[in-house]
């Protein structure tokens, strides 16, 4: 039992690593863009990623932004995470409103 305990443990650590460093990896590319273009690759990126991912990104930006010195990048990353919150909370009022639709549906 114990063993089955830690073997979920690994997988999820070496799950969360490899989302971390692919998540960096995304920032990185992004610095090399234009910041229009960066600001749309950046949208379709995380629209594309789960309620829990973004939730994931969001702390990993927030993190790179406390460790970085540079002005300039710091206010990029800090931009970023303003998107993710920005899509966080369309994601959440289309959700919201899908359910209205769902139970106005069911009580008719």
């Amino acid at each position: 039992m114990a063993d089955g305990f830690w073997k979920a443990l690994r997988t999820k650590l070496v799950e969360t690593g490899l989302a971390y460093a692919q998540q960096v990896r995304v920032v990185n590319e992004l610095k090399q863009l234009s910041p229009e273009d960066a600001q749309e690759r950046f949208r379709e990126y995380v629209r594309g990623l789960s309620t829990t991912a973004r939730a994931g990104f969001t702390v990993t930006l927030a993190a790179l932004a406390n460790n970085e010195r540079n002005t300039e990048a710091k206010r990029f990353i800090e931009a970023l995470r303003a998107i993710v919150g920005r899509v966080e909370r369309a994601a959440a009022r289309q959700a919201a409103g899908l359910n209205a639709d769902m139970i106005f549906s069911v009580a008719s």
